[in-house]
């Protein structure tokens, strides 16, 4: 794989791992600064954790295409398209009885 395989996405997680294992309740609070702009530890965690998110969209919508383009047949990664319901129940849950938490 060369210079970019599994190592080095291993120690990237490792390292984000290691650094959110130091952060305490009060350091979620703490002020800092992102290109000049004041944030809370919280805020920066949840922006990035965002933007990490949309990237993974962007990746499992080229490999759809990718897919698509050479005739590999696509398989969902999370619950298929209709298939919520069975899902749920499969697990226990039953959307016409809601839970105690539900309002």
């Amino acid at each position: 794989m060369g210079w970019w395989g599994p190592s080095i996405w291993e120690a990237g997680w490792s390292t984000l791992d290691a650094l959110l294992a130091e952060v305490t309740d009060a350091d979620l609070g703490r002020p800092l600064r992102i290109r000049g702009e004041p944030h809370t530890l919280a805020l920066a965690l949840a922006r990035s954790l965002a933007h990490t998110a949309y990237h993974v969209g962007q990746l499992v919508q080229l490999a759809r295409h990718f897919a698509h383009a050479h005739d590999v047949p696509w398989r969902t990664l999370t619950v298929p398209r209709g298939g919520s319901e069975a899902h749920d129940r499969a697990r226990g849950f039953d959307p016409q009885r809601p839970g105690p938490d539900s309002p």
